[in-house]
């Protein structure tokens, strides 16, 4: 019988891999990885948000990028690991934003604070 893991791609497992490595992370280190990668803050003012200094910002950010590729690799290595099946489409742009659907908290704490790139 064919293993059921054969029906994702490499990349998929990969995604849904790095998605839980994430979720196990320490809000702050999210919040820290969310600011430089999903919305481009320089590291400067990551430190400065943060109150941390710059050097302990990519100290931080370069030991977050190893623990998240050993914790992929782990899950990707472990015989048990299945990611999610792919949501399907339904074509909407952005499923989240119904009229139904609740606000979640804000993306970055006051603690961490930063300022829009727009501004």
């Amino acid at each position: 019988m064919p293993r059921q893991r054969a029906r994702f791609t490499w990349s998929a497992a990969r995604e849904a891999a790095l998605q839980l490595c994430l979720e196990s992370l320490p809000p702050r280190s999210r919040h820290i990885l969310t600011a430089r990668y999903d919305f481009r803050h320089p590291c400067g003012e990551i430190a400065q948000a943060t109150g941390s200094s710059l050097k302990a910002i990519h100290q931080i950010l370069s030991r977050l990028r190893r623990s998240l590729h050993r914790c992929i690799t782990t899950r990707l290595e472990n015989e048990d690991f299945q990611p999610a099946p792919p949501a399907r489409d339904t074509g909407e742009i952005c499923p989240d934003t119904s009229p139904d659907a609740k606000p979640g908290p804000p993306l970055l704490p006051n603690a961490y604070a930063l300022p829009s790139r727009h501004e």
